[in-house]
């Protein structure tokens, strides 16, 4: 049906009148032309507009808002919510504490509002102490800054891409924080807005499409499609990457993902057995007691996370080591954080309705790939430099953050990005330091290679080049003005 707008109905209605009643006066103003032709022209062009929004409303390539979400619930596909950023904290003493000091779940931190920036708030997502006992004490300390620290988990107050900050901006505790200062030493990530209408069109036309499940492209579709996955990558017996099923027939799916659940496993003691976890791929330990003591990493136990075929699955073999056995049939209870996202998603793959023939498929969650800058930047005269090492922190976090899964960082777009802010003049090359440092089997992070051979530097130009189960992540970035 053509739709027609308010003039058109009035030029169609005066021809229609007019040829009924050829001597009426139906000029703008007069009595006939407000009774007989506007008014009803009004109403109708009305009901036009009402018959056009339906009729968007009923297709998925014309719909938007609050229709478009209407028309995909249909078939139970919903728009991606807006997510908070998560991150580390570190609560930091110059002296070694003479008390255990507490910090529980839900304390407020922030970065600083400036006359550019609102403030962002984080919260604890954990209760974390650090112990005064003299045998404990000394694993808190950091020789390079010379402070005692222990860290916590964050996550943003507030949802959206505004959540994601860069390092060492988390420094206000707006709650009560027995310590001397609070940093992350690292970026915030995971903060996204709410799904576009474009995206969720496009996302859910994919979906409907068809063109079967087993497609590489609509696995990654399918994926993408669930809440709490930020992207995924899909890899196959072909690809340099596979390190599970090198002779074919296997499928793994890397995601990129923030959402973990909190588990509770206890059992009595078997003298020399180790305990895999009930539920995988693990995350962190919270805590773990002995016969209703508390016991610490690093004295007594430690986390051992499996890096082989099935690791970061939830098929791994994840297990807690102990350095000092307890007492045969001591009941242990171990509370800890997994990704319960690849659990449920490993359920969804291999179901009757989306699992291909014949595909082995595991979902796996994607290792950090944390990027460290360090660059000197030429300033234009007139400009804050303070502002401008702080817009540039800015700008690379958010690009690195909008890099794919495996997708390699150029030295030339980082230097472009830094350019690219109001008042640098230019960018001293090469870069101070420009590395990755990447995720390790115990949830730490270094600089050795592990599992295959790792594709990190390409040393002729100097850029980073990730694996496709790589999650390009942000780290340090230190910004210095020269030439001023």
């Amino acid at each position: 049906m053509a739709i027609k707008t308010f003039d058109e109905v009035v030029v169609d209605m005066l021809s229609h009148v007019g040829v009924l009643f050829p001597d009426a006066n139906l000029s703008e103003g007069t009595f006939n032309r407000e009774v007989f032709v506007d008014s009803p022209a009004n109403e109708i062009a009305t009901a036009y507009s009402e018959i056009s929004i339906a009729q968007a409303g009923q297709s998925i390539r014309d719909a938007s808002g609050i229709q478009l979400d209407r028309l995909l619930a249909n078939w139970a596909l919903y728009r991606m919510p807006a997510t908070k950023a998560t991150g580390t904290i570190y609560f930091r003493m110059r002296n070694a504490p003479t008390s255990d000091i507490n910090v529980p779940s839900g304390t407020r931190l922030s970065t600083p509002a400036t006359a550019y920036l609102n403030s962002v708030e984080f919260v604890t997502t954990g209760t974390v102490i650090m112990y005064s006992d003299p045998v404990i004490v000394s694993r808190y300390w950091n020789p390079n800054d010379r402070v005692y620290a222990i860290s916590c988990s964050i996550q943003a107050v507030k949802a959206g891409t505004s959540s994601n900050v860069g390092p060492r901006t988390i420094t206000i505790p707006t709650g009560v924080v027995t310590v001397d200062y609070i940093m992350n030493l690292t970026a915030t990530s995971g903060g996204m807005d709410q799904e576009s209408d474009d995206n969720f069109r496009t996302r859910g036309l994919t979906i409907l499409q068809g063109i079967g499940t087993g497609t590489l492209s609509n696995y990654k579709a399918l994926v993408e499609s669930y809440t709490g996955v930020n992207r995924a990558v899909v890899v196959d017996s072909e690809d340099r990457d596979m390190i599970r099923a090198k002779d074919g027939g296997g499928i793994d799916i890397w995601i990129d993902t923030t959402v973990l659940s909190e588990a509770t496993d206890t059992y009595n003691y078997v003298s020399g057995i180790d305990h895999v976890f009930i539920y995988r791929p693990v995350l962190e330990i919270a805590s773990v007691t002995v016969a209703g003591g508390a016991v610490y990493p690093g004295v007594n136990y430690n986390l051992t996370k499996d890096t082989d075929a099935f690791g970061r699955s939830m098929y791994s073999r994840d297990r807690i080591y102990w350095i000092v056995e307890p007492n045969p049939n001591a009941e242990i209870v171990i509370i800890y954080s997994y990704c319960s996202l690849v659990r449920s998603l490993q359920g969804t793959v291999m179901g009757d309705t989306n699992r291909c023939a014949g595909a082995n498929i595991v979902i796996k969650k994607a290792y950090n790939a944390i990027i460290n800058i360090t660059m000197s930047v030429e300033v234009l005269p007139g400009y804050d430099t303070s502002v401008i090492t702080t817009a540039v922190n800015i700008a690379l976090s958010s690009f690195i953050a909008s890099l794919d899964l495996g997708e390699d960082v150029q030295q030339s777009d980082i230097i472009a990005v830094a350019e690219g802010v109001v008042g640098v003049d230019s960018v001293a090359i090469p870069l101070t330091l420009f590395d990755v440092v990447r995720e390790d089997s115990d949830g730490a992070s270094d600089n050795a290679d592990y599992i295959l051979g790792v594709r990190q530097t390409d040393y002729t130009t100097g850029n980073l080049l990730m694996r496709r189960f790589d999650n390009p992540t942000v780290g340090s970035i230190s910004v210095n003005v020269v030439g001023v």
